[in-house]
């Protein structure tokens, strides 16, 4: 019988996770996605559960982040009997011929494929770490009909907060599921980001302890997308000062500018999208669904949308282009930038709440 007859269907981390748990690990391993925390936090454990923990395991290990198209390297590593016995496992990062679609390249790639894969024997596992692959690729299918492909998607709100609900048990704290969404939408970013939040999250309730929203707003109520919201309604108020003072702060606590400039232009596109779906009728809980966000920055949006008029918020995106587009070109340094943006803004506003009426 070959190395396995029928094609694996994909499967998501926790999945796979419990399979490993349950059979061991597999033969051949997809390990893809844009998620790179999940892929390595697998790949890790993976690595923990074939090869163990003890001194030894690391002689095991083989990790090849520019593997050949011939796989050559791969080829020699299985060919070669481990010096001291026990499983093996080689990780292939990110193997160039599974993204493109040049044949001649790929039918190498199917070459190298079908001449390494039969060397796969019951103390050996193959990953392939991928962000991404080619979907007609002809190789990737072959590797797809052998291997079982762990998807490492990025979490849409209500799986990251799942996630920091789970990640928060498995350190022995409980966690509500109001803190974890909170936690979510204060901290937008990836996962590791995330997870070194919540960290400081339970080191602030103390072990063991549970976490409630008091918990997650004492910690990061100061931090990412949620001091956004206060520098958008001292925009929307014309409050100069306060604006500026938000922007500081942000800068000081080690906000990239061009990262606030990109959580600005983002949150008047949602502005603009809240404005125009209350404008046709929709009701609060069909724009959170359309706009796919954790309920407390929904209503976040909804409230700072009621206030300002479409034309207002189209202003905003427009000044962050330009204010992109002069720092890329070198025209303004990127604080300096910023910082004249939320005071033109500012302005902006003042100026159309004292427009006399009647005038356009």
């Amino acid at each position: 019988m070959g190395l396995m007859e029928r094609r694996l269907l994909p499967v998501k981390v926790g999945e796979a996770l419990r399979r490993l748990a349950e059979a061991g690990p597999a033969p051949v391993y997809l390990v893809v996605g844009p998620e790179t925390y999940l892929r390595r936090g697998f790949i890790d454990r993976l690595a923990r559960h074939a090869l163990g923990d003890g001194p030894e395991a690391s002689l095991g290990l083989h990790r090849l982040e520019e593997a050949d198209h011939h796989l050559s390297q791969v080829e020699e590593i299985l060919r070669t009997p481990p010096l001291f016995g026990g499983r093996r496992l080689v990780v292939v990062r990110e193997w160039e011929p599974l993204t493109v679609k040049a044949q001649a390249v790929v039918q190498r790639a199917v070459e190298a494929l079908a001449k390494v894969l039969p060397f796969i024997t019951e103390d050996t596992c193959l990953v392939f770490d991928m962000t991404a692959v080619e979907k007609q690729n002809p190789a990737a299918r072959l590797l797809q009909e052998h291997a079982l492909t762990v998807e490492c998607q990025s979490l849409g709100p209500r799986e990251t907060a799942n996630w920091l609900v789970r990640r928060a048990r498995e350190r022995g704290s409980p966690m509500t599921s109001a803190a974890a969404a909170l936690l979510a939408s204060a901290v937008p970013g990836d996962l590791q980001q995330l997870e070194r939040e919540l960290d400081k999250v339970l080191l602030y309730a103390g072990p063991g302890r549970p976490v409630d929203t008091a918990e997650v707003e004492a910690v990061v109520s100061g931090s990412g997308q949620w001091r956004i919201f206060d520098l958008l309604d001292a925009v929307g108020e014309g409050r100069t000062g306060a604006a500026l003072k938000v922007l500081h702060h942000l800068l000081a606590t080690g906000e990239p500018p061009l990262r606030i400039l990109t959580m600005l232009a983002r949150h008047m596109r949602q502005l603009l999208q809240v404005k125009a779906m209350a404008e046709r009728g929709y009701p609060p809980a069909e724009i959170r669904r359309r706009l796919k966000v954790h309920s407390f920055v929904a209503k976040k949006l909804q409230a700072q949308a009621g206030r300002l008029d479409s034309g207002r918020i189209a202003q905003g995106l427009t000044a962050c282009c330009e204010t992109d587009l002069a720092i890329k070109t070198g025209k303004l340094p990127p604080g300096l930038a910023v910082e004249m943006l939320v005071a033109g803004l500012v302005t902006t506003g003042r100026a159309k709440a004292q427009q006399p009426a009647g005038r356009s």
